[in-house]
């Protein structure tokens, strides 16, 4: 007989299995494997047999599920015996768990049975079963006494049918009402395991509370952390330090978080998650100049004419030596740098070029600065 695991009831099921009184014939029951799939148990039957007393028997693993042959101790007396799959856990040497079975063991009454047992037909079949096997007939009687005999057989056959249809219904009703109250525990369990995930989130966001309670204290430094914390009552301190452990890095680092550290091992190897390095850029907050995500600026820059402080270039031109031309102060004719000339009279004029200074290179652009590994979370 094969029997089905329901692992969200936690029972075992099988069509019910009746046998009769006093016989041994060898019938197997089949538990499928999945009950103790990496083979960590003993397991075992406990029979509740008719009259209170336990049998405990053992199974036998096979490759492709446990064994169990039917020992002639169950069908010493008529009756129903319940019965339970018993996990026994070898490592810690004790019980881990009990499975129930749906549907038991019916074992029937025998005419074969001992003296002490009914015989399950009805005083008027008895009594003409006696009558006639203790009265003297002739041939033809006899032959006639055999009819009626094969016809008091036939009927008894009948009421035992009937009888067996009546228990069979029995046990269907009885199983229509033990599935339904399964239903029912399993609706109360699942309501249990809804609230209890509530109260998991709600226990998460006040620890979450606690958690960014403690890096605002921490954030005011040690002497306001000692005076805060001696407002917790011994109780509320012994509740904050058994949960600091509940949280985990990723925690502190959620998505999109930045991890700074003059180490170069990756916070992904430390913590887990997924990051994106960060290179050769400073941080700088987001506000009215810089948006979201918004990257730019450079190491180095070479000035544009654009950018050069407004100035000029003042010169004096010696008269004695060339005195053709002279610069003045006054307005005149632009030729240049800024640098203005007036001819003498009657004298043409011609620019005065200065010489070029600068190497036109890139400045440093940076701010001081201290370099660091850093890493965006991404996942």
């Amino acid at each position: 007989m094969n029997f089905i695991f329901d692992k969200e009831a936690k029972t075992l099921f099988a069509d019910g299995l009746v046998l009769v009184q006093g016989e041994d014939r060898e019938t197997v029951f089949k538990i499928p494997l999945e009950i103790d799939p990496d083979d960590e148990y003993n397991c075992f039957f406990e029979f509740k047999l008719p009259g209170g007393k336990t049998y405990v028997d053992s199974l036998s693993r096979k490759a492709d599920f446990y064994e169990y042959s039917v020992t002639k101790v169950l069908t010493q007396s008529y009756g129903r015996i319940d019965f339970q799959l018993v996990m026994y856990n070898r490592a810690s040497n004790s019980v881990y768990k009990t499975i129930p079975v749906i549907k038991g063991v019916t074992v029937r009454k025998s005419i074969n049975a001992s003296l002490d047992t009914q015989i399950d037909v009805n005083e008027a079949q008895k009594s003409y079963l006696f009558d006639l096997i203790n009265t003297k007939l002739d041939s033809d009687v006899h032959l006639s006494a055999v009819d009626e005999l094969e016809q008091a057989i036939s009927e008894l056959n009948v009421a035992v049918q009937e009888d067996y249809t009546e228990l069979e219904s029995k046990i269907n009703s009885e199983k229509s009402a033990i599935l339904q109250q399964i239903s029912s525990t399993n609706s109360t369990v699942s309501l249990v395991s809804e609230k209890a995930t509530a109260n998991a989130l709600a226990i998460d966001g006040i620890e979450q509370s606690i958690e960014e309670c403690e890096q605002q204290i921490q954030a005011m430094g040690n002497n306001t952390v000692k005076t805060v914390s001696q407002t917790f009552t011994e109780s509320q301190k012994a509740y904050a330090r058994g949960n600091i452990g509940a949280i985990t890095a990723l925690d502190v680092y959620p998505v999109g978080s930045v991890y700074i550290s003059f180490s170069s091992v990756s916070p992904a190897t430390l913590f887990g998650g997924v990051w994106a390095s960060v290179g050769d850029k400073f941080l700088v907050g987001v506000g009215d100049n810089f948006a979201e995500g918004a990257e730019g600026g450079e190491s180095t820059h070479k000035l544009t004419t654009a950018e050069l402080p407004s100035h000029r270039h003042d010169g004096i031109y010696d008269e004695v030596i060339n005195p053709q031309y002279k610069i003045s102060g006054k307005p005149s004719t632009t030729v240049g740098y800024g640098i203005t000339l007036q001819s003498r009279t009657g004298n043409s004029y011609s620019p005065i070029v200065t010489a070029l200074s600068g190497g036109s290179g890139s400045h440093n652009n940076l701010p001081p600065y201290c370099s660091v590994y850093m890493w965006k979370r991404v996942e």
